[in-house]
């Protein structure tokens, strides 16, 4: 009995590298609103809609702290392993993320979390896609990107704190 549950045990143990990643959406949601505020108040420092949130800009901590929330997160999805049930969802992600300014957030999260050996080619394919819309991606995405977003100063206030 102990034998067969210590087989089990290992079994599920050896099995938990390539345990679904559970996509963090609400995670890359998250940093994809600070990277927003951040990245459009550097670009525009001078614009209506960043006065308008009475704040100081700082653009040394502005670009570490951009830094930092980005390491951070991808310190955290590196014990994630992206397997084929999520494939889908990343891909669908991947079409809207230009639109959506969250392309360099993807590009983060794909590039530290493991993935199922059976789907490294279509990952490796999704990354390529995603890097090529990150090199597209101006200050304009990042300001249509700002306009979308509800209670943007305060999202810019609470991330440089």
């Amino acid at each position: 009995m102990i034998k067969k549950l210590l087989q089990i045990l290992l079994m599920a143990n050896s099995l938990a590298p390539y345990a679904s990643a559970k996509v963090p959406y609400s995670e890359i949601e998250d940093l994809r609103r600070k990277t927003i505020a951040i990245r459009f108040a550097s670009d525009n420092p001078t614009a209506k809609k960043i006065k308008a949130c009475k704040i100081s800009l700082d653009f040394a901590k502005m670009g570490a702290k951009l830094s930092l929330l980005q390491d951070s997160s991808a310190k955290q999805w590196l014990d994630l392993t992206i397997s084929t049930d999520d494939l889908h969802e990343l891909d669908n992600k991947s079409k809207k993320c230009l639109a959506r300014a969250s392309c360099q957030i993807y590009e983060v999260f794909l590039s530290s979390a493991r993935v199922e050996p059976n789907i490294q080619p279509e990952i490796e394919i999704l990354k390529g896609v995603i890097t090529k819309k990150v090199e597209t991606m101006t200050s304009k995405t990042y300001e249509k990107a700002w306009d979308q977003m509800p209670k943007a100063c305060e999202i810019l206030k609470q991330t440089l704190k």
